[in-house]
């Protein structure tokens, strides 16, 4: 899809869907609010233990937080664009980044779906929405422009309704995994929210948020500001490739937390710790022939594929898979210091990758520092 998209569309053109759809993610985890990976972690541990109030409660918070945070994003989003904010792009351009910044609020909601689902061990249907649906759904968008002979705002809009499609099919399969578990029907009135243990382990994480936000959000506008639509269009174009690398560990996380959870509430620590090791060693294990294929090969994938204009990015694109791929084999550490609330030791290492990142990216692109509006 990717390949297809950057085929599609001029240099420029692509430079700005990818700097939209960047914004888009970054937004997604805006919106949850940092209450994503407290869902993640008190839904199935409620769900074992049978409290159905919480579960609802849980769930419905949630969701409100990110339907509120959802437009309120999108209005001070569309408020930049109408004061001509520099690194914000104009015209067509803004069209394109504010109809895909809706993926925000939608790409949350369906990942709280997909989550309830793991809190059920729903591999198969997990499968189907994330890694068939998803890609079926864009695949398909990208065909219906290409056929009708659009441009970067068709596919923004086709890009959309793809997404609005798979989150009312997430919805549908979570709303009846929870009927199907008794946790509904359930009156409204009963459900209760944790609110003390779910903000006190949630807020803080929301520094992991802020370093995806960083690295991503944040560097993707530096590099509109400094070098335009081309430069952010050679560095987005291999950012998927590079994130191949981690499709197993994504397959792998959708359900490591929730089973971590179900045997930490039971007390079973060396089952919990068998289950950290032995994931850690599939993921790099299976993960390495992703890393070599990007890795090596770069220099000939890239052009190949992405064609001459984007021979440039082959370097990054190297650079990028060595990254993601130590990234890959520390990915569970994390997850089990949030199984045991150990959020003090995630937070610091998070404020540090911050630190590290803004400063390089102000280190490595110094015109930010003195580049005029213009």
């Amino acid at each position: 899809v990717q390949v297809a998209i950057v085929r599609l569309l001029s240099k420029d053109d692509f430079g700005v869907f990818a700097y939209g759809l960047a914004l888009a993610l970054a937004g997604e985890l805006v919106v949850k609010f940092g209450l994503g990976r407290g869902a993640n972690r008190f839904v199935p541990y409620h769900a074992e233990r049978g409290e159905r109030a919480e579960v609802m409660g849980t769930l419905a918070l949630v969701c409100g937080t990110i339907l509120t945070l959802g437009v309120l994003c999108f209005a001070a989003l569309w408020t930049i664009s109408s004061l001509g904010v520099s690194g914000m792009p104009t015209g067509e351009g803004a069209r394109v980044v504010l109809i895909l910044a809706v993926l925000a609020p939608v790409g949350a909601l369906d990942t709280i779906g997909i989550q309830t689902l793991a809190c059920f061990s729903r591999p198969r249907e997990i499968l189907f929405r994330k890694h068939v649906l998803a890609p079926g759904l864009r695949a398909a968008a990208v065909g219906a422009v290409f056929i009708l002979g659009g441009g970067a705002e068709q596919l923004a809009y086709a890009y959309l309704a793809g997404a609005v499609i798979g989150l009312v099919l997430c919805i549908h399969h979570a709303h009846r995994q929870l009927h199907a578990h008794g946790i509904l029907p359930l009156p409204v009135s009963t459900w209760r929210v944790p609110w003390r243990p779910l903000f006190r382990f949630s807020l803080p994480l929301m520094s992991s948020d802020l370093v995806f936000i960083v690295l991503t959000g944040v560097t993707t506008v530096v590099l509109m500001r400094t070098d335009g639509e081309s430069a952010v269009a050679s560095m987005r174009a291999v950012v998927p490739a590079a994130a191949l690398i981690g499709l197993v560990v994504q397959s792998f996380s959708m359900l490591y937390i929730p089973n971590a959870m179900r045997m930490h509430a039971r007390g079973e620590s060396g089952a919990l710790r068998e289950h950290h090791w032995r994931s850690a060693a599939w993921v790099a294990v299976l993960s390495f022939p992703l890393f070599g294929l990007t890795f090596a090969v770069a220099p000939a994938f890239v052009p190949a594929l992405l064609g001459e204009a984007y021979a440039d990015s082959a370097r990054l694109l190297a650079i990028l898979a060595i990254g993601h791929y130590v990234s890959v084999c520390m990915a569970f550490n994390s997850d089990t210091l949030q199984v045991f609330a150990q959020t003090r030791a995630i937070v610091y290492t998070d404020l540090v990758t911050i630190t590290i990142g803004a400063g390089l990216a102000l280190l490595l692109c110094p015109c930010l520092l003195y580049t005029s509006p213009s």
